[in-house]
């Protein structure tokens, strides 16, 4: 969707339109579908997780000034909050899932660390289960859901180069990790 026609459905949406908001939930419900999933145990959990957020959004919508951020990043920032406050209100530790369930590992996130093609998914899942969350959570919304750095930091209540800085940091970390595996193991 054009960043115009975007614009529009969400001004349409803060005026009390449902069916632009329908717009807007089709254009990003699967991508934060798949970033919530990577951060919860359960499709059921995440399905919830993704209701929970669009309820948020649709309520807070009037709210939402495109000169403070981008919608993307505003979004992301309201599905980051529920999952936080699921775990909060259910007393428990945020326990990342691995990212990349039932996906291949994006193309970006190759090309970014000029990992070979034949790594598998289930080796770059294993190793991005190691690195710390704030890293790991930097990649998820760079790389899983294609997040700017500038979306990306606003999703974080980050600057940008903090969230440069961590991404740095964390393929740095993902390619040492890369290259303690005998080549054999990695395909």
């Amino acid at each position: 969707m054009e960043k115009d026609e975007l614009s529009n459905h969400i001004k349409k949406a803060q005026s009390g339109s449902t069916e632009s908001f329908g717009v807007i939930y089709d254009q990003f419900s699967q991508p934060l579908y798949r970033f919530i999933r990577a951060k919860t145990s359960g499709n059921q959990q995440a399905e919830d997780l993704l209701q929970e957020t669009f309820i948020k959004a649709w309520k807070g919508l009037p709210l939402f000034n495109p000169d403070a951020g981008s919608f993307s990043g505003w979004l992301y920032k309201i599905a980051l909050n529920a999952i936080t406050d699921h775990y909060r209100k259910n007393s428990r530790i945020i326990q990342t899932v691995e990212i990349f369930d039932n996906l291949d590992a994006p193309a970006s996130l190759n090309s970014e660390q000029d990992l070979d093609k034949n790594l598998s998914s289930e080796k770059l899942r294993q190793m991005l289960s190691q690195l710390p969350d704030n890293y790991r959570t930097v990649l998820e919304l760079r790389f899983l859901s294609d997040l700017s750095i500038k979306e990306t930091a606003q999703a974080l209540n980050k600057s940008s180069l903090s969230v440069r800085m961590a991404q740095h940091r964390a393929l740095k970390k993902l390619q040492t990790l890369i290259k303690q595996y005998p080549e054999h193991e990695l395909r």
